[in-house]
Parts: C-alpha cells; sequence; structure tokens
C-alpha cells in the first residue's frame, strides 16, 4: 500500500503523486507534504508501519466527508 492522504472531500491521494502537488500547487513532497495537509488543511494521513498502519489526524479540522 502506499503512503496516502485523504482530503477534506474524501477523495485519496498518493502522497508523492505529482497530481497532488499540482492540485495544492506546492513543491513540498514526502513528509513536509504530509505534515502539511494534516496539520494546515485537516486532511487524514495514512501510511504503512511494520505490520500495520499508521494514521495521523487533527480532529479539530477533520471534516465529515473525510
Amino acid at each position: 500500500m502506499d503512503d496516502i492522504v485523504i482530503d477534506e472531500n474524501g477523495v485519496t491521494w498518493t502522497i508523492d503523486s505529482p497530481e497532488l502537488a499540482a492540485h495544492l500547487a506546492t513543491s513540498r513532497a514526502g513528509e513536509q507534504l504530509r505534515s502539511y495537509v494534516v496539520t494546515n488543511l485537516g486532511w487524514i494521513a495514512i501510511r504503512t508501519w511494520r505490520s500495520g498502519l499508521h494514521i495521523r489526524c487533527r480532529p479539530a479540522l477533520v471534516t465529515d466527508s473525510a
């Protein structure tokens, strides 16, 4: 599974996709982009970690659609 983020509309994006960077008009990538969208946009980040998943979010900003 690729590391993904879920936006405020419930759309999933692969964190390293050029489409995501273009959509956000940013040069950030990888962990820097993941932290930005979670902290500032209220997105949900899901990444594989060991034999499970690591989920990050900022509950005060996460929308019901996400």
